[in-house]
This record gives structure tokens, C-alpha cells and sequence, in this order.
């Protein structure tokens, strides 16, 4: 199966990156997707830091997956998808 068939799953997988608007998760063994700040809470925070740590699990929802610029961006898995 190809991975843009995953749009809509929701999987539990390690963050592998902490940047200041977000988190890198991966998601396949060469499939990185991007959580924005946003859908980590609805609180103010500095960093997404504050909040998770790198190596631990986090469900999030498949949102999209642009094959043409490589890029999965993920929603929080509580959450109903935003347009």
C-alpha cells in the first residue's frame, strides 16, 4: 500500500523533532509527517517543548499527503479535520 492511502488514518508514532512551530513524527521508515503547534493545543505556549518530548508516541490523524513537494501534514488525532 502506498502511504498517500493512509490520508484519514489515525497512527500512534515517535516524534523525532521538536522545531518551534511544531513536531516532526515518523510516521513509515522513510515517511516524516508535520504537526503544527496549533493541533497540539489550544493553549499559549513558546515551544512545542513544553508540552511533548522527542522519542515519545503521539496519535495523530493523516490529514494530507502531497506527493509532488513530499510532504504529510498531520492533525491531532482528537480532532476534526480543519480546511
Amino acid at each position: 500500500m502506498r502511504f498517500a492511502d493512509q490520508v484519514g488514518q489515525v497512527l500512534t508514532r515517535p516524534i523525532t523533532k521538536i522545531v518551534p512551530f511544531g513536531v516532526f513524527v515518523q510516521l513509515a521508515p522513510d515517511v516524516v509527517g508535520f504537526l503544527h503547534l496549533s493541533e497540539l493545543t489550544d493553549e499559549p505556549v513558546e515551544t512545542p517543548g513544553q508540552l511533548v518530548d522527542e522519542g515519545e508516541l503521539i496519535a495523530v490523524r493523516v490529514d494530507e499527503v502531497d506527493l509532488q513537494r513530499h510532504r504529510v501534514r498531520l492533525g491531532a488525532a482528537g480532532r476534526a479535520g480543519r480546511t
